[in-house]
């Protein structure tokens, strides 16, 4: 493709041919000899094939929350049937709970709207423009059951729900959604806990005063993570003293430190997102969001695969997002989609390639981050961000 001329439709594009077909060809011969890896799987090409019936067959499936094949991994099986006496137990696989965790999530969406305009502005600080999701629409960006779902597939210790501008939402989506769901498929010995935060136990100063992080607090816990006792312990234990940064960072099984560098929002956004919440302009949707340094670039692509793996078995799709990209080096941002991608070059751009989310809003970064790693796989294997 010689990117010169751009078309309305595929119908326009070859009505044109004849008249481009010589241009078009010696100016993406001549791109292809001024940057050789232009046409890697057309990751730099702004035109889109025309798609064929098992493309499109692949993008329903895709906006389903499968996972795109051109990932060389295998979409998630579809949620097993179950009925009402469904109950996980100790034994039950994380595939099994796919269903359970979809009636979560649209629980989760349904008591949000339920919630009325006003308690979503209030939550908002009464900023909320209900047509757009740049006004901080608060079911898409807000939904928490992202963070139970990675609970169930054992990458967090457990979640934590609460909301500085409602303090008794926690409470109420405890009473209205995650406790009834709990008490309807969970068996005693399913290794798992629901219950609700007592004030006191994990707290911290802040600028408005003190912040009681478990008080009132909706909580989930995976009572076989390795930091279930560590968790447990901070969170139902009364405490004088303020808790730490990291001791919140291992609780809420955070990957990388947020002091001591440059940092960045992380999001770990959920694909396809309108389709998921049947919202409108909804750009974006936070799985889980936390703040890291870049020289933890690292460690941030390692979780997030982690985490991907693990959505991926309860029928969802996520891509990663560095958010404040402009204050992070290409490098560290380079650095954090290649453990993304397993260390697997290959694999990496096909991420790039299949990203729906993080591409919608950065996609003006596409080439100088493929630029930086090719760079970096020239520099292999001794390119990864250090401080």
């Amino acid at each position: 493709a010689c990117r010169l001329v751009k078309y309305c439709s595929v119908g326009c594009q070859k009505a044109h041919r004849k008249q481009h077909k010589n241009a078009c060809k010696k100016r993406a011969a001549e791109l292809l000899q001024s940057n050789p890896f232009a046409s890697c799987r057309g990751l730099i090409k702004e035109e889109q094939p025309c798609k064929k019936a098992a493309e499109l067959k692949e993008e329903q499936l895709y906006s389903q929350g499968h996972e795109r094949t051109e990932l060389n991994q295998k979409a998630a099986p579809g949620p097993p049937p179950f009925a009402s006496t469904f109950r996980v137990t100790a034994s039950t696989n994380v595939e099994d709970m796919r269903g359970i965790f979809r009636e979560l999530f649209d629980s989760e969406i349904r008591f949000m709207k339920g919630l009325g305009e006003e308690t979503l502005k209030k939550m908002c600080g009464g900023s909320w423009d209900p047509r757009f999701c740049e006004g901080g629409a608060p079911i898409n960006h807000f939904s928490t059951s992202g963070e139970i779902g990675l609970v169930l597939a054992g990458v967090k210790p457990c979640s934590v729900v609460a909301h500085h501008n409602l303090q008794e939402y926690g409470q109420l989506l405890y009473r209205n959604v995650l406790r009834p769901w709990y008490e309807k498929y969970f068996s005693e010995d399913s290794g798992f806990v629901c219950e609700l935060g007592s004030p006191g136990c994990a707290w911290y100063e802040s600028d408005s005063g003190v912040a009681d992080i478990a008080g009132g607090a909706s909580m989930f816990i995976n009572l076989n993570h390795s930091d279930a006792s560590y968790a447990i312990g901070i969170l139902r234990t009364k405490n004088s003293r303020a808790t730490t940064q990291e001791e919140l960072r291992k609780v809420f099984g955070y990957p990388a430190s947020d002091e001591g560098g440059i940092e960045s929002l992380i999001e770990y956004q959920f694909q396809n997102p309108a389709s998921i919440y049947k919202i409108k302009n909804c750009c974006c949707s936070p799985c889980l969001d936390f703040r890291a340094i870049e020289s933890d670039a690292a460690s941030v692509g390692r979780h997030f695969r982690q985490c991907r793996e693990g959505m991926l078995k309860l029928g969802y799709s996520l891509a990663l997002d560095v958010y404040h990209q402009d204050e992070w080096s290409p490098r560290a941002v380079a650095t954090a989609w290649y453990y993304a991608a397993g260390c697997d070059m290959e694999e990496c751009l096909q991420m790039l390639q299949a990203d729906q989310v993080w591409m919608r809003c950065c996609g003006h970064r596409k080439e100088w981050l493929i630029r930086e790693l090719f760079n970096m796989r020239s520099r292999q294997p001794s390119f990864v961000y250090h401080r």
